[in-house]
């Protein structure tokens, strides 16, 4: 799915929920949506790479779409979700489950979680920006998912 679509999603979530999003917290709960994505499906939910950056993975396209917001809340957009390509259930069933687990958790803490966990501690270089690989983001989050048989 494109990424910007994801992150409507998300917006949308969220301020359903009484929570405001900036572009920060935005980013680490796009980025648990797609971790938990892989876990559970073995496929990303967006089409864009992750980038370990000094506050955490990163997807620069939608990072460059709110950056005008800087650390203000981002406006919630009306949008049908209808219209988005690729939604299925299976993947919203995914975000509804990170935005209940993750949503409550301010940007600083989401930040300080993912600087706990692998995927970024193995790519992070305050150099350059690194591609966090999905398979990288897939077996480290598999380890919090339980399959049903």
């Amino acid at each position: 799915m494109n990424s910007i679509d994801v992150a409507k999603i998300i917006i949308a979530g969220q301020y359903q929920n009484g929570r405001l999003v900036t572009n920060l917290s935005l980013q680490k709960l796009l980025f648990y949506c797609h971790a938990y994505h892989l876990a559970f499906t073995d496929s990303p939910l967006i089409e864009e790479d992750f980038e370990a950056w000094t506050y955490g993975p990163v997807a620069p396209s939608v990072y460059k779409n709110y950056s005008s917001y800087k650390d203000k809340p981002i406006d919630v957009e009306e949008s049908d979700i209808e219209d988005i390509k690729g939604l299925t259930i299976k993947s919203l069933n995914i975000i509804s489950l990170v935005l209940s687990k993750y949503g409550d958790f301010g940007a600083m803490q989401l930040v300080n979680m993912t600087h706990q966990e692998l995927p970024w501690q193995e790519h992070y270089d305050a150099n350059k920006k690194v591609i966090i690989p999905n398979d990288k983001i897939r077996d480290f989050y598999k380890q919090f998912t339980v399959k049903s048989t």
